[in-house]
């Protein structure tokens, strides 16, 4: 993972270097709150478990804002007004963001998703509209009155996963319900030992 993870951030460097008016803001996470649970592949999920078993006080947090996130999507669902697939599962926040001295910040960053490190600033094709560029509509509209789609020249995102092509994939929530579970499971079968 480490070796994909620096290809990911090294395609990053070269887009914020090439253009260095155009990069994610520091602290916006904008794509964390509002673009759902993203698709993790297995290997990556093994990473972030290992530092997630490494950090108890973590685990808690994240199990706290996980418990909050579900209470939320179940309000939507029983809300009169039946939400749509948007609604329900991609307006969510993340749980791996926590708060901290300098705002809300990845409690994961160093271990976060392949998506999630391609995410901002690289293509989904070759650009020709605003909709290639992999990154959130602010930034997007950003792009489009900067500069004009056929001169933007950023690292395609599809290389970046061809490693992980057969690997299994599920949501980051759905990879997180399961080790939650599974935690709670040993922590209690840890106390019927005692």
């Amino acid at each position: 993972m480490q070796f994909l993870w620096q290809q990911a951030d090294a395609a990053q460097a070269e887009a914020q270097n090439r253009y260095p008016e155009m990069r994610c803001l520091t602290g916006c996470n904008d794509c964390c709150k509002h673009h759902g649970s993203p698709i993790t592949h297995a290997s990556e999920w093994q990473a972030i478990e290992n530092w997630l078993t490494s950090r108890p006080e973590l685990v808690d947090q994240v199990r706290q804002r996980h418990q909050a996130l579900k209470q939320g999507l179940q309000a939507k669902l029983e809300a009169l007004t039946t939400p749509t697939l948007n609604e329900a599962l991609f307006a969510l926040p993340c749980p791996f963001i926590a708060d901290s001295p300098e705002g809300e910040r990845c409690s994961i960053y160093s271990v976060r998703p392949l998506t999630c490190r391609a995410f901002g600033n690289t293509l989904l094709q070759p650009a020709v509209s605003r909709e290639d560029l992999y990154t959130c509509a602010p930034e997007q509209d950003r792009w489009e009155q900067e500069l004009p789609m056929a001169e933007v020249n950023l690292p395609l995102r599809t290389p970046l996963f061809e490693a992980l092509a057969n690997d299994r994939r599920r949501s980051l929530l759905s990879f997180l319900e399961r080790y939650l579970h599974q935690s709670a499971s040993d922590a209690e079968a840890a106390g019927h030992a005692l």
